[in-house]
């Protein structure tokens, strides 16, 4: 049986598999042995399972995708280990995210008038960064250096604070 994952309502949709199943199409038209597989589109344009690779290629955790349904594998205890790989995918995203966050921080060490708070969307393509800015500086050259880095564009929004608040976040420092 196929499960769901990201539900827009409180409904569980699941799928009926066929019993017995030792080699299944995935998305891409290849077929691999069912124990290869991770997950199942059941997107009408390419219905079939899903790979490890084939699911982080069309990004189904990173789009939230309703047409994702996970294989549910019983645990030692017989009960449905539904979010299995998705808790594993997370954890590897957050610690994507993180390494990712460090090295924009030591490409942009040099200039002490900006702090990257966060990171708050990503593409293949882009990456935009949450930052604390002091005294409105020439982002241009910090933007360079980031997308130089990282190799991908970079969009930089400065989070508007005072300079008592923005003092405090880059320096660790009560001005008054």
């Amino acid at each position: 049986m196929l499960t769901a994952v990201y539900n827009t309502n409180s409904e569980k949709r699941t799928i009926e598999e066929k019993p017995n199943l030792f080699k299944v199409k995935c998305v891409n038209g290849s077929v691999k042995q069912r124990k290869q597989c991770s997950g199942y589109c059941d997107y009408y344009m390419h219905r079939g399972y899903l790979t490890e690779d084939l699911e982080n290629e069309h990004q189904c955790h990173d789009k939230n995708c309703y047409y994702y349904y996970t294989l549910n594998e019983i645990n030692y205890n017989g009960k449905f280990s539904i979010k299995k790989h998705i808790n594993s995918w997370q954890k590897d995203k957050e610690e994507f995210i993180n390494n990712l966050l460090t090295k924009i921080q030591k490409s942009i060490k040099k200039f002490d008038c900006i702090k990257i708070t966060k990171i708050t969307d990503m593409t293949n393509e882009s990456i935009t960064l949450e930052c604390i800015t002091i005294f409105n500086p020439d982002l241009k050259p910090i933007k360079a250096k980031i997308e130089k880095s990282t190799g991908k564009q970079i969009n930089l929004v400065t989070i508007p604070c005072t300079l008592e608040e923005s003092a405090e976040a880059l320096y660790g420092i009560k001005i008054w």
